[in-house]
């Protein structure tokens, strides 16, 4: 009888098992496709045999919460519910949601100690490692970002090698911006990666002033991005379209681009408010609000400095000085 019983459960938790990955794939399907909310529903309903699945589970409904369904109070609490195992990998994607948030100082405070732990799951050190580059880079501490990316590209190219674009194209070295977010284009593997990637080539191409070339890479961004955005970084692609046509001077296209990007789904930060507010700056510049146009400017300098967003407000501080130039041309 005890035999029988110990088979029963044996048989019991493989098909709980089966079921739970089954719904795992089903759920990764719809996601993929653009459906969330079916996903959400699907990973909602999953009962995790092991504590491991329920990091899994909780990482993949965490992650659909906040990227796909803008859904982040919810996200959090799917972490919190999995934290009775201790997983590391639960902080190191709120290292990455901190991030996306426009919490460059929070996302360095995750995700340090995960990825110097040699005790930590490797897949949870690189994704520290991503939150750690981006936010370095994005903090303007170039060279930090840079080792840390060149660590543990071999497990993640297209996000590493794109965080160091990032590092350099805030720090004003374009030529090593563009072999690396070409590098990362390379290596995308879907959509989004692949629209991430061209944004980053496109402001490349806007700093050097080459501005049809910017724009091919910015629409094909957006193009990419417009029926499904997991990441809700197509805002992102037309706040370029948009810097691209007002400095060309197409001050109605530029308006026209700005009002599609005001009518966009956005939450209220994603990490891009300062390309938001450049784009704001240079639509009114080119409508001859000059003083509106250096008011915006300046704002988003500051705000990126309260962040401790130290690179993009170079960034800002440097467009506001192109904006003051221009003014008197």
């Amino acid at each position: 009888m005890a035999t029988q019983a110990e088979e029963g459960f044996s048989r019991a938790a493989l098909q709980s098992g089966c079921r739970f990955s089954a719904g795992l794939a089903e759920a990764r399907a719809l996601m993929a496709t653009g459906r969330p909310e079916q996903a959400e529903g699907v990973l909602a309903r999953l009962a995790p045999p092991t504590p491991a699945d329920a990091v899994k589970l909780a990482l993949l409904r965490a992650r659909n919460l906040f990227w796909a369904l803008d859904r982040s109070h919810e996200a959090e609490a799917v972490l919190r519910a999995a934290e009775v195992t201790g997983s590391v990998e639960l902080d190191a994607l709120r290292a990455r949601f901190a991030f996306a948030q426009g919490d460059p100082l929070a996302a360095l405070a995750l995700a340090t100690p995960i990825e110097a732990s040699e005790l930590a799951p490797e897949a949870a050190r690189v994704r520290a490692a991503v939150a750690m580059a981006e936010a370095l880079a994005v903090c303007g501490r170039r060279d930090e970002a840079v080792a840390v990316a060149r660590r543990w590209e071999a497990g993640g190219v297209r996000r590493l090698a794109a965080a160091q674009a990032l590092a350099h194209w805030l720090a004003g070295d374009l030529d090593a911006a563009q072999a690396d977010a070409e590098r990362a284009y390379t290596a995308a593997t879907d959509p989004p990666g692949t629209a991430v990637t061209a944004q980053l080539l496109g402001h490349v191409w806007l700093s050097r002033g080459a501005l049809e070339e910017a724009l091919r890479w910015f629409r094909e961004s957006a193009v990419l991005l417009r029926s499904s955005d997991p990441v809700r970084m197509r805002p992102a692609a037309l706040a370029g379209i948009v810097q691209v046509l007002a400095q060309a001077g197409d001050a109605s296209a530029a308006r026209a681009k700005l009002a599609e990007l005001d009518a966009a789904a956005l939450a209220p930060v994603r990490g891009v408010a300062e390309e938001l507010g450049l784009a704001r700056a240079w639509a009114a510049h080119a409508a001859g609000e000059r003083a509106e146009a250096r008011r915006l400017a300046a704002a988003v300098a500051a705000h990126a400095e309260l962040r401790g967003a130290h690179g993009f407000a170079r960034r800002a501080r440097g467009e506001l000085a192109r904006l003051h130039t221009r003014g008197r041309a």
